[in-house]
């Protein structure tokens, strides 16, 4: 009975058909294998995830587990519907390449801006140096044409002015 509402098939449907064909025919090839392997390996147990296929050709993921029975030549196969786990993780999935593909993004933006703030203070700096010199050059000029001429305070106001100048250099 769960097949049958599972799959939307009627017994006679399931029991009149092999069980490949109500497979997806991306799981098929896959499928085929692993029955191969528990056919080859009687009293083993495979379990796995495939597709299966409705009538309206939507398709329901099961969890399926079976095991062969060589002796009396069955296989035995339990499954669980799990559509609504495999949509979750399939919504997982792209959110998390989403979130990859924004983080890229802003990753691109951030760079973008440091690039961009790196430029701005290289220019700045650049742009300061220009009358730094100039104030140093004319504050060393003072002191050294006009040292006599300049009283102790006067000497000192330069010589702050000359270490203000090194330190913002």
């Amino acid at each position: 009975p769960p097949w049958e509402t599972t799959l939307g098939l009627h017994r006679s449907e399931l029991l009149d058909a092999e069980l490949a064909e109500f497979v997806h025919p991306d799981d098929r090839a896959a499928l085929s294998a692993q029955w191969g392997r528990l056919s080859s390996e009687p009293g083993s147990t495979l379990s796995a995830e495939s597709r299966f296929l409705k009538p309206d050709d939507s398709s329901r993921w099961l969890w399926w587990s079976a095991t062969a029975f060589a002796d009396e030549k069955v296989f035995y196969v339990a499954a669980r519907d799990v559509t609504e786990r495999k949509a979750a993780e399939e919504q997982i999935g792209r959110l998390n390449s989403d979130l990859e593909r924004r983080v890229l993004e802003r990753t691109a933006q951030l760079r973008a801006a440091n690039d961009e703030l790196e430029a701005f203070s290289y220019s700045v700096s650049h742009d300061l140096k220009a009358p730094l010199r100039k104030i140093e050059g004319f504050s060393r000029l003072l002191l050294e044409h006009d040292a006599s001429r300049l009283a102790d305070a006067g000497r000192r106001l330069l010589d702050v002015i000359r270490t203000s100048v090194d330190r913002m250099g």
